[in-house]
């Protein structure tokens, strides 16, 4: 019951972070707290243990049961994020996945066997204590990162029903194929046009007060400046070919800005923040995104110091799980050395 009382106790500081502070790192600790925690006492409460050797402690029985499950989830994601198409995946990337996929699912494996002897063997728990550590990191960070999009998407209905913003439309950049959009990107467009589109509706509404016209609605920024890749690339930037897209889907040109210096996420909010500011543009913005990026990406709009959030949209592909994969690495990376 102790365990229980200290896994809601970690939901409710979650609740609170995902209200203060959602763009922060932290409530993805103290989800993958909650949920580790809730998963022993889940292992404890099941009658799961009744079948451990008498000289295994329970609270030790649940941990290593809910570590070996984490591995197993974690490696079987790795897994298919190495099967899934994601681009032109080099082999060694395939191999390293996989690879690494295999030795989570087989410390989760190793592990409980272990305990079959009511012994705790030193090698294989420790290989489960790290990797089922790490699967407990990346189910957190999911889940958090479902709780973030709610918290987005409230955030911009709270200011579009009050009228007070959000003033502008980022959308973040992505790779470009042979001058033409992925569907990945595509998606961020469409989503990118709905959401001018809502807020140019409430704009129009009088309690706005906005008596500018077109020209004074909130515009739609396209950010991204790497070129083209693949046989047929070209040297357009990837901003450029997102604002053709939209116009071709009768976007008006003076609604459009296009910042095309950018290279890095951290970079697409800082120069678009520049860009806003100097055409007289105040915050907050929303940004627009797929939904496996997200998260990290309004941590980066939070150190940019922009007032805003970011929402996503889905990838439109197979490479969810290897990009979601990805963002984790880069979070986990960013927490040690951020950008």
């Amino acid at each position: 019951m102790v365990v229980l009382l200290v896994a809601l106790a970690f939901l409710a500081v979650t609740a609170l972070l995902a209200r203060f502070a959602p763009s922060t790192p932290w409530p993805v600790f103290t989800t993958t707290a909650a949920i580790t925690l809730f998963w022993m006492w889940l292992v404890g409460a099941s009658g799961a243990g009744a079948a451990r050797p008498s000289d295994i402690g329970a609270l030790t029985y649940s941990a290593i049961t809910t570590a070996a499950v984490a591995s197993l989830f974690s490696g079987a994601w790795i897994i298919v994020a190495a099967l899934v198409p994601a681009g032109r995946k080099p082999l060694w990337q395939f191999i390293a996945l996989v690879l690494t996929g295999l030795a989570f699912i087989g410390a989760g494996i190793a592990a409980p066997a272990a305990l079959r002897d009511g012994q705790l063997d030193p090698l294989a728990h420790s290989a489960v204590a790290a990797t089922g550590l790490m699967g407990a990191l990346f189910a957190g960070y999911l889940a958090y990162g479902k709780l973030y999009a709610t918290v987005a998407r409230s955030w911009l209905d709270a200011h579009l029903h009050a009228g007070t913003g959000p003033n502008a439309v980022v959308v973040l950049g992505a790779r470009i194929v042979d001058g033409k959009l992925t569907r990945l990107l595509q998606r961020r467009v469409d989503l990118g046009i709905d959401t001018a589109d809502r807020i140019w509706l409430a704009q129009s509404d009088p309690g706005w007060g906005n008596d500018q016209g077109a020209a004074g609605l909130a515009p739609l920024v396209f950010s991204g400046g790497s070129p083209s890749r693949g046989p047929a690339a070209t040297d357009t930037a990837e901003a450029h070919v997102m604002a053709a897209a939209a116009e071709a889907q009768g976007v008006s040109r003076e609604r459009v800005v296009v910042e095309d210096q950018s290279t890095t996420t951290a970079e697409n909010f800082r120069l678009s923040a520049q860009l806003l500011e100097a055409r007289g543009v105040a915050e907050p913005y929303v940004g627009v995104t797929n939904s496996f990026h997200a998260f990290r990406a309004s941590m980066h709009m939070r150190r940019a110091g922009i007032d805003g959030h970011v929402i996503g949209g889905a990838s439109g592909s197979l490479s969810a799980p290897f990009h979601t994969l990805r963002e984790f690495a880069a979070f986990l990376y960013e927490m040690v050395r951020p950008v």
